[in-house]
């Protein structure tokens, strides 16, 4: 009796796949006073194409990719401060161009003026935080700078004052659209209805 192939089941043998051990080093280290052994994976050490991990190896690897590859970085001169000392170490002629063209170069790039530092504006803290202890909501724009033209600010930054926060209100609508398409608009609150409490008479015993 023959099985016909077209109806005969053919089964794939199982290729069995090979493992390679991974490289281990036992390792000895001291731990609280303890001697721990233990197996450690030994760490692959890649290869350098120039085969020199140093200073070395950047040259090789420069001179490999071509000259195209190299930069040099360019400095701009800039004059010592001891120009005119080093000028008498030179010849009359050779110092006489040094020292002009240093005088030049100083002329061109003057040395900047350090900014003076600000004044710290006084005004009465005391009125201001007796102000701000009493809020329990945000105030008026015009309140807040009457509170600070009192405490003494001077005109200038309540000019400033007043600018910003018109800024503020201004855009007030459109900051808040922002906001609400981020983490969207907040939640109205439910409001429940108020059930009236009846208060049943109580009969006392006699």
């Amino acid at each position: 009796m023959f099985l016909n192939s077209k109806t005969m089941t053919t089964f794939i043998r199982a290729t069995l796949k090979v493992r390679v051990p991974e490289a281990l080093t036992f390792v000895s280290t001291s731990h609280n006073g303890a001697v721990v052994s233990e197996w450690w994976a030994v760490p692959v050490e890649r290869r350098i194409p120039s085969g020199h991990p140093s200073r070395v190896g950047e040259v090789a690897d420069a001179l490999n990719k071509g000259s195209g590859s190299i930069s040099r970085p360019t400095t701009k001169w800039t004059p010592p401060l001891s120009y005119k000392f080093l000028a008498t170490k030179m010849a009359k002629e050779q110092g006489e161009a040094y020292i002009k063209r240093c005088e030049e170069w100083f002329e061109a790039h003057p040395a900047s003026v350090p900014k003076a530092a600000k004044v710290p504006v006084e005004y009465n803290q005391d009125m201001v935080a007796k102000y701000f202890s009493r809020l329990t909501s945000v105030p008026e724009t015009k309140d807040l700078l009457k509170m600070w033209r009192t405490a003494g600010l001077p005109e200038e930054r309540l000019q400033k004052m007043m600018e910003w926060h018109e800024k503020m209100d201004a855009t007030a609508g459109e900051r808040q659209a922002r906001i609400d398409a981020i983490f969207g608009p907040p939640e109205e609150p439910k409001k429940t209805k108020k059930v009236a409490k009846v208060i049943k008479a109580v009969k006392k015993r006699a």
